[in-house]
């Protein structure tokens, strides 16, 4: 089967995470590892510096900028 055929160029799929939240993390097994990491289409991942105290870390996305910069561009 086409990798490209279920994930399409033009599907954003950005996966914000932190290191200090214990839920979240890199998304890297949706990808296919024959293509570049980080690159699309494959899952964009972005940590989120700002979200640092452990545990609060998983609803500190919420509050922190990245979060909003990316929904403004994926949206204009």
């Amino acid at each position: 089967m086409s990798y490209l055929l279920y994930r399409r160029p033009s599907f954003k799929w950005i996966n914000i995470w932190s290191r200090t939240d214990i839920i979240s993390g890199e998304l890297n097994y949706y990808d296919d590892p024959a293509l570049p990491h980080n690159v699309a289409p494959c899952v964009q991942n972005m940590v989120d510096h700002k979200a640092w105290v452990p545990l609060y870390a998983h609803v500190q996305y919420w509050n922190n900028p990245l979060l909003r910069q990316q929904l403004y561009r994926l949206v204009s």
